[in-house]
């Protein structure tokens, strides 16, 4: 039997839940994914708790707060596997940055194109944090707007230190939002699924339905004839 401290990977987890699911009778292939984008949220325990419980609820009925906390339980403790507590790396802005500053320094007046380093942080820079407002409040908070090449060839520093949280803080709101519109999109394709199953149980019933009235009529007419 596969129990929760038995999820050593994401892998070992999913078949986990899969087979959960299964035993409360309830189509993982609808319900598995939707469940998953709300563990992986960075909502906590407790909200992670209710809308676990309220999906289950709303597809098999109530009473199913010992599978959703079995759930969380099993989830936990495949997180707490030490393969799995690496973390990803993420990009340092303040060292990227820095590292930019270095590369402009040592930039000289003669013209030359810039170089593949640092057309390479800048493009990771903006790719993680996106870009600012060319047309900041506030111009002591830019470094250099002029250009973001200047007449050496070298990458110019567009955003000063105090842009650094709000970056930060606008990067999060959006990972945030994703993961929100992620969720919901699973929910809505559960549900879709859910109405089209029940609309092909109603096909194939009736199909049974005319194919036994079908008999029956053909065997009244044997009778008939006898």
């Amino acid at each position: 039997t596969f129990t929760p401290m038995m999820a050593a990977s994401v892998e070992d987890f999913n078949s986990w839940l899969d087979s959960k699911l299964q035993s409360i009778g309830v189509d993982e292939s609808i319900l598995s994914p939707y469940i998953i984008s709300i563990l992986e949220g960075e909502e906590a325990i407790s909200e992670k708790f209710d809308a676990v419980k309220n999906i289950l609820c709303e597809f098999c009925g109530g009473g199913k707060e010992d599978v959703c906390q079995e759930i969380l339980d099993c989830w936990t403790s495949t997180l707490k596997n030490p393969a799995m507590c690496k973390e990803k790396p993420k990009l340092d802005f303040e060292n990227q940055f820095q590292q930019l500053m270095k590369l402009q320094a040592k930039c000289t007046i003669t013209e030359k194109k810039i170089s593949d380093e640092g057309q390479d942080l800048k493009q990771a820079i903006l790719a993680q944090y996106g870009e600012v407002s060319d047309e900041p409040e506030d111009d002591s908070e830019l470094v250099d707007h002029s250009s973001d090449i200047s007449s050496t060839g070298c990458p110019q520093m567009m955003y000063g230190a105090s842009h650094v949280p709000l970056v930060r803080n606008t990067n999060a709101e959006l990972v945030a939002r994703a993961e929100k519109e992620k969720r919901e999109k699973s929910k809505q394709e559960a549900v879709k699924k859910k109405e089209q199953d029940k609309i092909n149980r109603e096909k194939q019933k009736q199909v049974q339905q005319d194919r036994k009235e079908k008999e029956k009529k053909r065997t009244q007419k044997g009778e008939r004839r006898r």
